[in-house]
């Protein structure tokens, strides 16, 4: 019986020094994603919120998939929850430069849905990018004729 506990003991106390590298792999991308992400709502005249709209800064998110340096990129995830009240026109800029921001709506099968979101049925998915900006801050704004304008400010990492 002390062979038995013994032998479970040390099979229990062995089983904590497993490699956790394939583990946290994952987990990274996502933390890195989580703290250079923002969110922001958009709403009616009477407060009702029409859109949820989550951006990710990817320029600073360590992945294979992010080889462009010479542009800002954002991931954008926009979640309307009323289908009939879905908001048809909506423009996004970047430091208020709306010549320089491309809106690319991405298909649900494209590899940065996979990195960055939980893909699902209800959310779009959009790529911004804009030419790089040589401010500290850049700020992404979403602009309706219906609703008021919104935006999120995001601070580059200079270190």
């Amino acid at each position: 019986m002390r062979i038995f506990i013994f032998i479970l003991s040390s099979l229990f106390l062995l089983s904590g020094c497993v490699s956790k590298k394939i583990l946290v792999s994952d987990d990274l991308l996502f933390e890195q994603a989580l703290i250079k992400s923002k969110s922001v709502r958009i709403q009616d005249a009477n407060g009702k919120v029409v859109a949820y709209i989550l951006a990710t800064y990817i320029n600073e998110v360590t992945n294979e998939i992010i080889t462009d340096t010479n542009s800002e990129r954002f991931f954008i995830t926009i979640y309307q929850a009323q289908e009939a009240s879905k908001i048809q026109d909506l423009h996004f800029t970047i430091n208020g430069d709306s010549q320089n921001t491309h809106v690319q709506k991405l298909d649900p099968k494209d590899p940065l849905i996979a990195k960055f979101a939980k893909q699902n049925s209800w959310s779009d998915y959009f790529l911004v990018t804009s030419k790089k900006q040589n401010t500290r801050t850049i700020l992404v704004e979403f602009l309706n004729k219906e609703h008021a304008k919104v935006g999120v400010n995001f601070s580059k990492n200079y270190f």
